[in-house]
This record gives structure tokens, sequence and C-alpha cells, in this order.
């Protein structure tokens, strides 16, 4: 479940009826399994291959014939689209009349930034610095938070370890950002703590293909005493997960790659948990530097992992952990639709008074 499919339900759930375009490669079978009343998937078939290198004039005209024979098909005219990716549909004005909306999730992930910007009526972003990439192109470009999404627990136990403080690690773990020298050298540094890794490690959904060189990450830090891989779980289990541990952990190359992990999704649900958290240094949440235990070197983050560890009671305090869970809660995917909802109201005034003068 990605932000775009919290979204759709969000929007759902309060009662507005949304058309869900699937990629071209998407499972139609795994899709329709999560068929909500008020959600109506499009399958794709109405992309048009190598659309960026159409001159303007004709990708626009073709863009607005396949608009209609969207809205046509389904029996629907869309009044408001709210676009995740800025490679398909990114001339957002052959939408006819509706507002439109491009949300960029990911820093790198802008193969037509300047069309998708331009073309909508609302911009937003998850980092200061998506914003920025946006601002040129379009004025009203705005920071959204990732949201939060409550998921009901799933009981299921950890397996049993010698060690008495638990930490935990959740996420894809052959993602080529994860920082190996950190969390081998955490890994190595506390034996006294068992390290719980869940995520996957093999082909999936989330991996078309194998990373060897993150594989044999994986296989040698198995190969500790301390570490448990618990491979891919389902979102309620880590709820239970959460619940069974002392502290969550993970490491990012922020030091290389500053803006594309500049925030992460992760860091709600580990926040949910109230848990106490180490993780490298993260743009985003410097200002909120009493919500995460930041590192910036190696060095730093062993030992603030051992600083937390060694002071568990203080950091599991009720006062810390309502912080933590209370930010989560300030920003569930309820939250966030109120304040993308204020933003289109604000630019659709300001366009209304734009047009009056």
């Amino acid at each position: 479940m990605l932000s775009k499919h919290h979204y759709a339900l969000e929007l759902a759930k309060l009662g507005n009826d949304v058309w869900f375009l699937l990629p071209p490669w998407a499972d139609k079978q795994l899709a329709l399994d999560y068929r909500h009343k008020h959600i109506h998937f499009i399958f794709d078939t109405y992309s048009v291959r190598g659309a960026r290198f159409i001159p303007s004039t004709l990708r626009k005209f073709i863009y607005r014939r396949i608009v209609n024979r969207m809205q046509s098909d389904h029996k629907v005219k869309f009044t408001l689209v709210w676009s995740f990716d800025n490679s398909r549909f990114f001339d957002l004005d052959c939408f006819n009349d509706a507002f439109c909306i491009h949300h960029m999730m990911d820093f790198h992930t802008d193969y037509q930034i300047e069309r998708a910007s331009n073309s909508a009526d609302l911009c937003l972003g998850v980092t200061s610095g998506i914003v920025q990439k946006m601002k040129p192109y379009n004025p009203h470009s705005y920071f959204i938070q990732h949201g939060y999404a409550p998921i009901a627990l799933q009981p299921t136990a950890l397996p049993l370890v010698e060690q008495k403080i638990k930490a935990l690690y959740t996420g894809n773990l052959l993602m080529p950002y994860i920082n190996w020298p950190w969390l081998h050298a955490l890994v190595s540094a506390h034996p006294n703590v068992h390290f719980f890794m869940a995520g996957s490690y093999g082909k999936s959904n989330l991996n078309g293909h194998n990373n060897e060189g993150a594989l044999n990450e994986v296989k040698r830090i198995a190969e500790n005493a301390n570490v448990t891989l618990l491979g891919e779980c389902l979102p309620g289990q880590l709820q239970s997960f959460f619940t069974q541990v002392d502290v969550l952990f993970f490491a990012y190359r922020s030091q290389e790659f500053p803006e594309i992990l500049a925030n992460s999704h992760k860091i709600m649900a580990y926040l949910a948990s109230g848990k106490p958290i180490v993780c490298h240094s993260i743009l985003e949440y410097v200002q909120q530097n009493d919500l995460l235990h930041m590192a910036k070197s190696l060095d730093d983050y062993v030992a603030t992992f051992g600083h937390v560890v060694n002071n568990l009671s203080h950091y599991g305090a009720e006062t810390h952990v309502q912080r933590r869970v209370q930010w989560a809660m300030n920003n569930t995917y309820a939250d966030q639709i109120e304040r993308v909802s204020a933003l289109v109201l604000k630019v659709r005034n300001d366009q209304f008074s734009a047009h009056e003068s």
C-alpha cells in the first residue's frame, strides 16, 4: 500500500467516488481483491508509448481524446485529478475542467516535472526539496507530510531469543540506499541486543530482480547470532512486532543522497508505535529532533544507539512515547486530506481573484 492507495481509500471513506488508474503492469486480480464500493478501477489500456517525444500540440490532442474516452467508457466526468506519476498524463490541463493536483513523493522521480507542475492547479511534495523543485513551474507548490494509516494489530509472536533488549528494522532489505556498513557495525557493537529485520530480501512485488550486492549484505548480517531475519510480513504483523521490541532502527545513505532520503514514509509507523527510533540524519525531521535519535556518522550512529538502549527507562517514558504517537496521529491520511482540501480552496480563491482582476 503506497500513499496513492491510502489517499484513494480515504477519499472513498468520505463518500467520494474514486476512479483509480492502475499502472499498465498491474496484477488485475490482485487489484480487484482490494475493491471498495466507492473505488472503481481503470485498467490502463490508454497509455501512449513515447508520449514525451510527440510535439506538444499533437500530444495534447491525443491526451484529450484519451481522457474523453476514459470518461465515456466509465460514464463519469472527472472533477478532480490527483496524479502521483509525472511520467504518464503529464499534461494535466488535458483533463478539461477538472482541478488537477501533481503530488511528488520522491525527489528523483521527476521525469516530466516541468510539464506536470506547470499544467497542474496545485503541486504537493513530501520534502522541502521537492517543493522547491516544483515552485519555478508553479507558485502553488506546498509541503504535505507523509500520511499515517492506522492498521489493526495481528498478534504474531517474535521468535524467542537470549538477549533481553530487542530492536526492530522494517523495510525492503534489497533497496539500494541502505547503509550496510552502519548496520554491520551496529550489530557487532551491541551483542547484548537482538536485532530483528522484517522485510523482503527475495523476488517479490517490491523486487523485480535480486540485487546481488544487497543480497550478499543480507546473508552476511544474518550470520550474526544476534540477528534474525523475519522476511516479508503483513502490516498487522508488523504492528504486533512493534509492541514486542524496545527500540526501532534503520540507516540509509543520507550523506550521499540527502535530498532523495530527506523523508521516509516508514517513520510514521515507527512514531505511531511510540518506541524510540535510531536512524541516520533526515532533513525533514531536523527541526523535530526530539522525535528521532539521528546520527551523521557511523561512530555517532553506534554511540547514539548505545545511549538509547542504556537509557530505555528515560526514552520509553510516557511523555516521550506520547510525543511520538501524537505526531503520527496528527498526520493521518484524514488529516492530510483536510490540509489538501484547504490548499485546494486557497488555489481556487486565488484563481477566482486573478480572473476577476
